[in-house]
């Protein structure tokens, strides 16, 4: 079992190497072409987009795979459909918001308003490529949604450095030709795993009735996710509002290195999860998953977290635009072990059926962050933004623990 488990998991880290590389290389190209301030345009609209991912993936897939594997693909034709559904509807209300911002705020120009038009795009592909993970993830054929992955995020590279000239020569239109290529990234991955799940028959299948009950099944976890996006994702947000693009830039920059490091916990937890749905009425094998989860993600926290604070200062090096990056990954860095640590509690969550206390949970937290990063991102800019990230995680994983303590 635990073999299974850390071979689904070692399947989806070499993928997610090789996507890792491409987002590297990536974001070095972008952030060496664009500069600060266009990075950091590039930045709000990627930042605005994903924004919408959290009210498209809504826990659906978890309860979807609750039901197990035989009616998982029985009923993968309305899942599908279902996921398209979201796909469109969040997609228009995403362009109906930028539009809004644009008017209210001059942190949105025309530059970024249009851009999130073009990008909403990308939304749709992700309910796409979220339905087939689900399929993937039932069968526990993790290297199979690891090939979409992959070929995507390279294709999308590969297209950046033929037109990398043209992007440095006119940082305007490069901030389009970044969107564009992300939208790619997407798309292109969600068709490859469309294609390796060809032996499926995939077709549009309204079933209002079911639609409903995923819907009323998933609210307590989709609104967590809700609420875990948004405390992510209001400090770039209210950096946008207040501080300049690049300083925008500057944070973002350091955030995604800080990002790469996050989808660690996501992947093996992805693995283990389907073990724990099995074992949750057996407590002794339970709790020792969870306690394996534990050691491994702390010890990969540590290791990954000294690994980016000795490179930090790469990124000032790599640009002297960037130079403020450096200290802004360092203080992202000292959060990392929470991070790590929190993401398997929250499982516990799920499989002990209290998603509405985990709503709660991070409605109170996402609460706590938007608070303390209304009151100092006007004064204190980035740094207070990565400082508040940590401090809120922790916050999660304290009042998460001690629940979970209390109601074994």
């Amino acid at each position: 079992m635990f073999r299974r488990i850390y071979r689904n998991t070692s399947a989806q880290l070499i993928g997610r190497l090789v996507s890792a590389v491409s987002a590297f290389v990536s974001t070095l190209l972008l952030a060496h072409a664009l500069g600060s301030v266009y990075f950091g345009e590039y930045t709000k609209i990627i930042v605005f987009i994903t924004l919408f991912y959290p009210a498209v993936d809504f826990g659906f897939n978890t309860i979807f795979i609750k039901e197990g594997r035989d009616r998982v693909e029985k009923k993968f034709a309305s899942f599908f459909s279902f996921r398209i559904f979201l796909g469109i509807f969040y997609s228009v209300i995403a362009v109906s918001i930028g539009w809004l911002l644009a008017l209210l705020n001059r942190g949105f120009s025309p530059l970024v308003l249009q851009t999130i038009i073009l990008a909403s795009g990308a939304i749709v592909g992700y309910s796409v490529l979220l339905a087939v993970q689900a399929l993937f993830q039932s069968r526990q054929r993790f290297a199979q949604s690891t090939v979409g992955l992959t070929i995507g995020s390279s294709i999308s590279t590969g297209v950046l450095l033929i037109l990398y000239p043209l992007l440095k020569a006119q940082p305007t239109v490069g901030v389009v030709i970044a969107i564009c290529l992300f939208i790619l990234g997407i798309w292109g991955s969600a068709l490859v795993q469309l294609f390796l799940a060809r032996n499926i028959s995939i077709t549009f299948q309204v079933d209002k009735s079911q639609w409903f009950s995923w819907f009323k099944e998933s609210v307590p976890l989709g609104v967590t996710l809700l609420f875990n996006i948004i405390y992510f994702r209001v400090d770039t947000l209210f950096l946008s509002i207040y501080r300049t693009s690049a300083e925008v830039g500057a944070y973002g920059f350091a955030y995604k290195f800080f990002e790469f490091a996050l989808v660690i916990p996501a992947f093996f937890m992805n693995s283990v999860y389907p073990e724990l749905v099995e074992n949750k009425e057996k407590p002794y094998v339970f709790r020792k998953l969870m306690y394996h989860s534990y050691v491994f993600l702390f010890l990969a926290a540590c290791c990954f977290g000294l690994l980016l604070w000795w490179a930090a200062p790469l990124l000032g090096w790599f640009k002297a635009d960037f130079y403020p990056s450096i200290d802004l990954l360092r203080l992202l860095v000292l959060g990392l072990p929470i991070f790590y640590l929190t993401s398997p509690l929250m499982w516990w969550f799920v499989l002990k059926n209290k998603q509405k206390q985990l709503a709660f949970l991070y409605g109170g937290s996402m609460i706590f962050n938007v608070v303390f990063n209304f009151l100092f991102i006007p004064t204190f800019g980035a740094k207070a933004a990565a400082i508040i990230t940590g401090i809120t995680e922790f916050v999660v994983l304290l009042l998460g623990f001690i629940y979970s303590k209390n109601h074994p």
